[in-house]
């Protein structure tokens, strides 16, 4: 109904913004129930100006927190010595879920630890900004300045079968694109958290009072 209802306003209004739904931008993330494609890399922290590549690059790599608490973002777990000594026991199976049982919990134990030193905005703000410098690493960006694959399909899609073929038109009509990336992940369960950049941060708190007022519009100062 929500569609419907745009449709039908769009075709009285010659103005009316053109919404283009992109269901599955990573394939590789859908069929492994992954946010990561299948070299490691968070897709929606890839698609990057130059100019966002070079402010990212260029500050240190500690500037938003992530160096100082990267042995908690990615514990480092011996697995294959783990499955050598439990061979030698004779209840390996048991001395492994015994193993991966603590390795569970020892988690959930630094992360209290973590909340309680350095506090929770402290936490969340480098994991949001993820790192560009460890490819095995959590939140990885991605390769400086290169597009991965399924950016530069969509890409390709746009500028050659979108606008040239379908609707050569739109070249001359369209004046801006704004992508918006919905996805779970941030913010409290049934509830619209807006992230975005601090200039857009203050459009919308023009726009979406409500939200603003409940603190569900979050500004990132990358």
């Amino acid at each position: 109904p929500l569609f419907s209802n745009y449709t039908q306003q769009c075709n009285d209004d010659e103005d009316a913004p053109i919404v283009m739904l992109v269901h599955a931008f990573n394939p590789y993330g859908f069929h492994f129930n992954r946010r990561v494609n299948e070299h490691n890399i968070d897709l929606n922290r890839n698609y990057k100006t130059k100019q966002e590549w070079d402010a990212y690059v260029t500050s240190d790599k500690d500037a938003y927190g992530y160096q100082s608490l990267s042995t908690f973002f990615n514990p480092k777990y011996d697995l294959k010595r783990m499955v050598e000594m439990s061979d030698r026991l004779p209840s390996s199976k048991f001395v492994r879920g015994i193993w991966a049982m603590w390795y569970y919990w020892q988690f959930f134990i630094d992360a209290a630890y973590q909340l309680l030193r350095v506090g929770l905005q402290r936490i969340e703000e480098p994991a949001i900004m993820g790192q560009w410098y460890d490819p095995h690493g959590l939140q990885y960006n991605g390769e400086p300045y290169k597009l991965e694959a399924s950016h530069v399909v969509f890409q390709e899609f746009l500028s050659q079968k979108m606008f040239t073929e379908i609707h050569p038109e739109w070249i001359q009509q369209i004046r801006k694109i704004s992508f918006i990336d919905v996805h779970t992940g941030l913010g409290r369960y049934g509830e619209d958290t807006l992230v975005c950049d601090e200039q857009s941060a203050h459009k919308l708190q023009h726009l979406q009072p409500e939200h603003d007022r409940n603190g569900l519009i979050v500004s990132l100062s990358s």
